[in-house]
């Protein structure tokens, strides 16, 4: 029996659940939207992700504080404290060593797993901080958000690379290509760009007209094929 674990998320909400899906599962089986353990937060959980691995799960409050749980017992392993204002995304690096949050207070912070301990905060936006998303060979950050910029920079030590200034409003999303070479961003200005990851040039975009606004959510993936 194959078991696939799937995470609800609540954008505003202050519950995140657990659910089991089996297939073809045997009768003592555990019921398909078996609910395995249920966090409450003191304050709205904003965002949920998982490590690379699996094994845990990490938690961004409204209240700017980062939560890092077992997976499977719901078990606290440690909170991270530093944001002054709601953790509005979270992202772990492709080995799973480093996690980075994005927040309300301006600030993307990368935290050691292991320990907890904090490596840098990096400071280059004027507002929001709304999407953060590491570069496939762990390498670089890109973050975005109310000030409509796209920035990356060094996971390492927060240096400034490239700064996208294309777009002209809030910048919701980011999707790093598998290659490392392109980056995608979706905005409230109705567009979809993508951008040359080495040199900051544009390479195409997509709009829809101000009656359809494209959604931010949608730019989450690349094809594993290059367009």
């Amino acid at each position: 029996m194959r078991t696939r674990i799937a995470a609800g998320r609540f954008a505003f909400g202050w519950l995140i659940l657990l659910l089991v899906a089996c297939s073809a599962p045997p009768a003592s089986a555990l019921r398909l939207g078996t609910t395995l353990w249920t966090y409450q937060g003191a304050s709205g959980v904003f965002t949920a992700a998982w490590s690379p691995g699996g094994k845990y799960l990490a938690l961004g409050e409204a209240d700017g504080t980062v939560q890092v749980r077992d997976a499977v017992t719901g078990t606290l392993t440690f909170s991270l404290y530093g944001h002054t204002g709601a953790v509005w995304a979270l992202a772990w690096s492709p080995e799973g060593k480093r996690l980075a949050s994005a927040s309300w207070d301006g600030t993307v912070r990368v935290w050691d797993t292991a320990t907890g301990h904090l490596l840098l905060i990096y400071r280059g936006h004027t507002g929001e901080v709304l999407v953060v998303a590491w570069s496939p060979n762990g390498t670089r950050l890109a973050s975005a958000g109310s000030d409509g910029t796209v920035q990356v920079w060094k996971a390492t030590n927060g240096e400034p690379l490239l700064t996208y200034r294309g777009q002209r409003g809030t910048v919701a999303a980011l999707a790093w290509s598998p290659d490392g070479t392109r980056l995608a961003s979706a905005s409230f200005d109705h567009t979809v760009q993508v951008w040359d990851a080495s040199t900051g040039g544009a390479c195409f975009h997509v709009s829809r007209s101000y009656q359809l606004r494209v959604d931010p959510g949608l730019v989450t993936g690349w094809h594993a094929y290059r367009l």
